[in-house]
């Protein structure tokens, strides 16, 4: 077969591609099979009967045999107007899959097109690569997020339509399961640390702003955490500009607790042990850092310490997969669709039902990490106005300065968002028990899948 040119309307990341090459992969092999808590594929299976998505309106794909016997998929569209019929050759679908399966891997940009798949996704009456979700308004059966919307039949014959989130470790940056925001900022308290501690803070490691040097958080917070003079104490997540915390409140639907939790969560990926220096070795893997607190069990009252923080994070993880965010009220209510279909680095395409069991929610545990994103400008203005306030500069020479300078000057001209605006000292009167309060905030809480061996 032939594939067409290129037009605008066909161009996306990698992520955006392969939800094509599922929708692709699904068509041409009528079965997809179930994963387990190691993302190993298992001998459970679903033949696929159709597959729903959503541009302005939704299309259907329906696995079936012609005239003569050969396998096609029937594409139909209900508008307003009528019922549109067309269909597709399987082996043009199969050879269509195979070409996103060579490509993807090797897409660099956010806007990339793949001139060879047009015409086969003009055939499908694809005009998007972004589908839009399927949701309860269209039709009752769907709830919570998804990507795509399958119709399968298991072994035992019963058939299940449902929609699923599609992640992809097939392009070169791997998934995310929750994404930072302003409310995922965490706030701690530097408990005995003065004005002039904080001015210093802020301009310790200056070099590792300017790229010249490494540490820099990591430096700065295992630095405060080593200091016998500091504790960091962990006060809630951001505030707005009434005082209230979303992140918290959400939290909280999960466990009183789970606030603190997460907070110490974040501070075990700088190494920090409760009462002890910190560990030489740090670590961004959840399950690593549950480990860590369990040795130290740093939130009071926890009896059974081996059993309960790995119960909660996991229940965050699926509460976070069901619909919790760090800055939207939440209901408690847990919008939970059909699971997960990953996608491998090899290509492979496995399914993963949601159900809040050990298994599923294993899965998540064992294969997420913990990142931060990128400093806004907001760490340099710090460390500048420091320097300017302290004696002899704090001991930084004009030329380092200088180059500070140049560098928040950079720094501004970009889009920052408040998520960025984390990692230097500060004092503040939020906190009514604790006046003029040295406080860091940090945001490493964006958690991201693992990347996957072949």
């Amino acid at each position: 077969m032939t594939f067409g040119s290129a037009t605008e309307h066909y161009a996306g990341n990698g992520g955006e591609w392969s939800e094509i090459y599922v929708l692709l992969r699904l068509l041409a092999d009528g079965k997809i099979y179930q994963g387990d808590e190691h993302m190993k594929r298992t001998d459970v299976y679903a033949t696929i009967l159709k597959v729903l998505r959503k541009e302005s309106v939704i299309t259907e794909y329906d696995r079936d045999k012609d005239g003569n016997d050969d396998e096609v998929v029937h594409i139909i569209i209900n508008d307003e107007e009528q019922q549109h019929i067309h269909e597709v050759r399987i082996d043009s679908i199969q050879q269509g899959a195979r070409l996103l399966k060579e490509r993807i891997p090797k897409l660099t940009s956010k806007n990339n097109t793949i001139p060879e798949i047009e015409s086969l996704l003009e055939e499908m009456l694809v005009h998007s690569i972004k589908a839009a979700s399927i949701s309860s308004t269209d039709n009752p059966l769907y709830n919570g997020k998804n990507d795509i919307v399958v119709e399968t039949k298991d072994e035992e014959g019963s058939v299940r339509t449902a929609g699923y989130s599609i992640k992809s470790f097939l392009s070169s940056q791997p998934p995310t399961l929750f994404n930072t925001a302003p409310a995922s900022g965490a706030v701690y308290w530097i408990k005995g640390a003065t004005h002039e501690d904080m001015l210093r803070f802020n301009i310790s490691y200056i070099d590792s702003f300017l790229g010249r040097g490494k540490g820099g958080d990591e430096c700065r917070i295992r630095d405060i955490m080593n200091n016998p003079n500091y504790e960091l104490v962990p006060l809630g997540f951001w505030q707005d500009g009434q005082g209230k915390q979303p992140f918290t409140r959400n939290l909280q639907l999960s466990g009183l607790d789970l606030p603190e939790i997460i907070q110490y969560l974040q501070l075990y990926r700088y190494g920090y042990r409760k009462g002890k220096e910190c560990l030489d070795e740090t670590s961004d893997d959840v399950s690593v850092l549950v480990e860590r607190m369990i040795e130290d069990n740093p939130v009071e009252d926890v009896m059974a310490p081996q059993a309960y923080y790995p119960a909660r994070v996991k229940s965050f993880l699926f509460d976070v997969f069901a619909g919790m965010t760090a800055t939207n009220q939440w209901d408690g209510k847990r919008k939970v669709g059909g699971g997960y279909i990953d996608v491998k680095s090899n290509g492979d395409v496995l399914y993963y039902p949601a159900r809040s069991d050990d298994n599923f929610t294993t899965y998540l545990f064992d294969n997420v990490h913990l990142e931060s994103p990128s400093h806004g400008y907001r760490l340099y203005e710090a460390a500048l106005l420091a320097s300017q306030e302290l004696p002899d500069h704090g001991g930084i020479d004009a030329v380092t300065i200088d180059g500070l300078k140049q560098q928040l000057a950079k720094k501004k001209k970009q889009a920052n968002s408040l998520r960025s605006d984390y990692g230097y000292a500060y004092e503040t009167d939020a906190y009514p028990n604790h006046p003029k309060a040295v406080c860091i905030r940090l945001n490493t809480c964006q958690i991201r899948f693992k990347k996957l061996q072949k």
